[in-house]
Order: structure tokens, then C-alpha cells, then sequence
């Protein structure tokens, strides 16, 4: 082999490489949670999770508390009815009431609770935090 096929053989490779380490690595997928941060009026209003990998399952739970954060809560979480799946994503649907009635604005909340697992991916929870009279929680 001459000197000449030697040389572009080695800088071939090296390029390769250079390409290969400067690759971007790829993401892992993140699991989202969408839904309404505030209850304006009483009704149906939905939640959609979102995750971005195969064979994906969501577990749903919600539940109503006085308190404007998750942590803060410690009502007991219910296995969410009325979650309906498409390839990709799921959605749940629940009537929630617009309620004040004297409170401070925020409080109460409704939350949203939804575990996903996929093909490959490790489970990930969100949760989403609905306030019942109006204004958004902190």
C-alpha cells in the first residue's frame, strides 16, 4: 500500500471518529403532562400525557385538596376513570366545578397525577396542579 492510501486511510478514520465523538448523544425521552392551570368554569376538562417512546403506559391518579402544591397535600390519590389512549398519548377527562366560595384564590386544586413507562425508558411521573377557583396556583 503506498504511503499516499496509508495517509488518506488514516485521515478517513480519523474524521470518522471526529464525527462519531461529535455526534450529539440521544435524549431520553421526557414524559409531559398537560391540562388546564385554572377552572374559569365548571366543566369537562381534559389532561393529555405525552411520552415519545414505544409500547408506552400510563397509570392516571387525581385528587382534590385544599392546598395549592403537591407536596403540601395529603389527601390519599385515586386511580383516575375516563382515560382514553392513542399510540402516543392519553387523555383524561373529568367535570370539575369552579369552586370559591369564600376562599382565597388558588385554593382549592385539583391534581393530576400520571406515571409512564416505555420501551427502554425507566417510569417518570408528572403531576399537574388545577386550581378550582380561578387563579393559578403558586
Amino acid at each position: 500500500m503506498s504511503a499516499t492510501k496509508r495517509l488518506l486511510g488514516a485521515a478517513a478514520a480519523g474524521i470518522l471518529a471526529a464525527v462519531l465523538l461529535a455526534a450529539p448523544a440521544h435524549a431520553t425521552p421526557t414524559l409531559e403532562l398537560y391540562g388546564p392551570a385554572a377552572v374559569e368554569t365548571s366543566g369537562n376538562h381534559t389532561y393529555t400525557a405525552v411520552f415519545g417512546v414505544p409500547y408506552v403506559d400510563f397509570t392516571w391518579s387525581t385528587r382534590t385538596c385544599p392546598q395549592q402544591t403537591v407536596e403540601a397535600c395529603t389527601v390519599t390519590w385515586s386511580m383516575a376513570n375516563g382515560v382514553y389512549m392513542n399510540p402516543m398519548a392519553e387523555t383524561l377527562t373529568v367535570y370539575l366545578n369552579r369552586t370559591c366560595s369564600g376562599l382565597p384564590k388558588g385554593s382549592p386544586t385539583f391534581q393530576v397525577r400520571v406515571v409512564g413507562t416505555g420501551f427502554g425508558v425507566g417510569a417518570q411521573t408528572k403531576y399537574k396542579v388545577t386550581s378550582l377557583c380561578g387563579a393559578e396556583p403558586l
